[in-house]
C-alpha cells in the first residue's frame, strides 16, 4: 500500500511539473508533456532509462514520419490513420511498443498545427524532451528496499531453523511432528523475497548487484531439498539408537542457519555419519531393508542441503 501511495505522488508530481514547464517555454500542448511523463515512469531505474530512451528514438521518428506523410496527401485524418499502420510495425520492430502513445499523440499534434516546419520540429522534441526528463528527474529517488531484503532474509533464516529443529524433534521421538511449519508458505515468502530482490538490482543504476537474488534463490532450492526430507519423516524407518545421531546433527544445523562457515566441517560430519550407518549389520529383513533405504534417502537429502550452501558460497567468492 505504502509503494502505491508513493508512486502515485510521484506521479501526480511529475504531471505538474511537466505541465509547469511547458506552459513557462510557452508550448501549445502542456498536458501531452505531462502524458508522456506518466508514460516515462516505470517501476524501477533500468527500466525507465531503457524506455525512455527507446520513446525519444520512437517520438522522432513519429515526427520525422508525420512530416513525410503529411506532405504527401495533405493534412487529412487519413494520413494518420497511414502514420499508424506504418509507425506501430516499426515500433514492435525495435521493441519500443511502449512509445506508441506517445508517437501517435506527437504526430496528432502536426496534424493540428497543419504545418510541416523546424518550429513545430522543436516544439514536439520540447514536449518529448521534458516528458522524459521530468519522468527521469521522479526516478533518481526510489525507495530504499534493502532493509526489507534484510528483514525478509532474517524471517526465512528463523524459518529454516525452526523447521531443522522440529526434524531433529521428530527423529528423537520417532514421529513427526512438524506440523506448525508450512513449507508451501515459506515457498511464497522466499519467491517474494527473490521478486523484490529483482526491484533491487534494478534499481542500482551503478554496481548493480544480484546477491540478494543468488541468496533467495539458494534459499528456494534448499526448502525444495526440505520437502523431500519431510516426506521420509512422515514414515517410521529408524530405531532409537539410529535416530540420535541424525537428531543431533540435524539439531545443530539449525542452531547455525545463516552463518557463514562450518559448511565443510558439516559435510564431514555427515560423511562420517554415512559411513557409520554403513558399518552396522546389514538388514535381515526386507521391512529392516526399506528402514535402511529411507534413513540414508534422508541423509543423503541432508547432504545435498549443505552443499547447495556450499556451491553459493562458492560462487559468491
Amino acid at each position: 500500500m505504502k509503494k502505491t501511495i508513493y508512486y502515485t505522488f510521484k506521479i501526480g508530481l511529475g504531471v505538474y511539473i511537466a505541465f509547469l514547464l511547458s506552459n513557462f517555454l510557452g508550448l501549445q500542448n502542456p498536458i501531452s508533456a505531462a502524458i508522456i511523463t506518466i508514460l516515462s515512469v516505470k517501476e524501477t531505474r533500468k527500466k525507465s532509462i531503457y524506455i525512455s530512451a527507446k520513446r525519444f528514438l520512437a517520438g522522432n521518428i513519429a515526427i520525422l514520419l508525420s512530416f513525410g506523410i503529411f506532405s504527401l496527401i495533405g493534412f487529412r485524418l487519413e494520413g494518420l490513420v497511414l502514420l499508424l499502420l506504418i509507425y506501430i510495425p516499426f515500433a514492435f520492430y525495435i521493441n519500443a511498443k511502449e512509445s506508441i502513445i506517445s508517437g501517435f499523440v506527437l504526430a496528432s499534434h502536426v496534424l493540428a498545427f497543419e504545418s510541416i516546419s523546424l518550429g513545430v520540429y522543436i516544439e514536439e522534441n520540447l514536449i518529448l524532451i521534458i516528458g522524459i526528463l521530468t519522468g527521469f528527474f521522479l526516478i533518481i529517488h526510489m525507495p530504499d528496499i534493502e532493509k526489507d531484503l534484510l528483514e525478509y532474509k532474517e524471517k526465512i533464516e528463523k524459518d529454516f531453523s525452526s523447521i531443522l529443529f522440529d526434524m531433529s524433534l521428530s527423529l528423537k521421538n520417532l514421529c513427526y511432528i512438524g506440523e506448525n511449519n508450512d513449507l508451501e508458505a515459506l515457498e511464497q515468502k522466499i519467491k517474494k523475497a527473490k521478486s523484490l530482490s529483482y526491484e533491487f538490482k534494478e534499481n542500482n543504476l551503478v554496481g548493480a548487484k544480484a546477491q540478494y537474488i543468488d541468496y533467495f534463490q539458494m534459499r528456494l532450492i534448499q526448502l525444495y531439498r526440505l520437502m523431500y526430507m519431510r516426506d521420509h519423516l512422515n514414515e517410521i524407518f529408524i530405531t532409537q539408537e539410529q535416530a540420535v545421531p541424525l537428531s543431533k546433527i540435524t539439531k545443530y544445523i539449525s542452531e547455525i542457519i545463516g552463518k557463514e562457515p562450518e559448511v565443510e566441517t558439516l559435510l564431514e560430519k555427515i560423511d562420517r555419519l554415512k559411513k557409520h550407518y554403513k558399518n552396522e549389520p546389514l538388514p535381515s529383513s526386507r521391512i529392516e531393508f526399506e528402514n535402511r533405504s529411507v534413513l540414508f534417502q534422508y541423509l543423503n537429502d541432508l547432504e545435498e542441503f549443505l552443499k547447495i550452501k556450499q556451491r553459493y558460497l562458492i560462487n559468491k567468492k
